[in-house]
């Protein structure tokens, strides 16, 4: 995985479904855990990103 990232191969950013609060992050934790719809994968953020993205890639949130 790396390999592929660092030839631009992949994007792992484009895979991410969620991005959360650190102060969110047990919320995060259980509605992912809990396999809640649209819950892929999980970034936690300390700078006040805080955004969705749905299955057909669209951005909600900021």
């Amino acid at each position: 995985m790396m390999q592929l990232t660092r030839s631009g191969a992949v994007d792992p950013a484009a895979m991410l479904t969620q991005r959360q609060l650190f102060s969110e992050g047990l919320e995060a934790y259980q509605s992912f855990e809990h396999l809640t719809e649209g819950w892929v994968k999980v970034e936690l953020s300390f700078d006040g990103t805080h955004e969705t993205r749905t299955a057909d890639g669209q951005v909600s949130g900021g």
